[in-house]
């Protein structure tokens, strides 16, 4: 924790971070990029990239999703993620459906 706080640039970009993901991603906010940020920002449902960075966290680690979000060269892949779902699909983590598909139409 006190590692965090000498960083001023991870506190920075954690106050720039949309609330939700901070919870659901908690210190490794502070790597999250401010221009990637106002990206998520954009998403209709803040659930969606919550849940799609904890997964991505849970299966492929920290480094992995650190770089996802701190490199600005993937911030085209975040804002077209939040055009798509904003207007092609409905997102509900609680959703009962007999596959792991969990994105409808």
């Amino acid at each position: 924790m006190w590692r965090l706080f000498s960083d001023s640039m991870a506190l920075d970009n954690i106050a720039l971070c949309p609330e939700e993901i901070v919870h659901g991603i908690g210190a490794l906010a502070g790597a999250v990029n401010p221009v990637v940020s106002h990206a998520l920002e954009s998403f209709d449902n803040l659930s969606l990239p919550r849940d799609f960075l904890l997964h991505a966290k849970d299966q492929l680690g920290d480094p992995v999703v650190r770089g996802w979000i701190s490199d600005d060269t993937c911030l085209p892949v975040w804002k077209s993620m939040a055009v798509k779902f904003n207007k092609d699909f409905s997102y509900n983590r609680d959703s009962e459906v007999s596959t792991c598909k969990i994105f409808q139409t």
